[in-house]
């Protein structure tokens, strides 16, 4: 097993007490294991230069893919939302036809 020293100068005293104690109640005051999992920490929270470039690649997944779905859903006949007049009656799309729904049910002929 190979066996590494490392030493540390000009730590300011909180740090090093809060460092000390980070490592006697999580690692058992194995300071190594205490060095490695900040590190990892590090290594996960701080970018490498590629996270720039995946962010940007999720981006444009996710706008290839809004788009696709607004392509797709045109070409199955994206259902229109029924038009409302003033009176608060819903118009229903049919075809060529409006059918208003309400007491009386007319018939609007829509011109094309």
């Amino acid at each position: 097993m190979n066996s590494y020293k490392v030493i540390m100068n000009r730590v300011p005293e909180k740090t090093y007490q809060e460092f000390v104690n980070f490592c006697h109640e999580e690692f058992a005051d194995d300071f190594g294991m205490g060095l490695k999992h900040l590190w990892d920490f590090y290594k996960g929270i701080m970018p490498t230069g590629q996270e720039a470039l995946e962010a940007r690649l999720d981006a444009l997944e996710q706008e290839v893919f809004a788009l696709k779905g607004k392509s797709k859903s045109k070409s199955k006949g994206e259902e229109k939302k029924p038009i409302r007049t003033l009176s608060g009656r819903s118009l229903k799309r049919s075809s060529e036809t409006l059918v208003t729904e309400g007491l009386n049910e007319k018939q609007i002929k829509v011109k094309s």
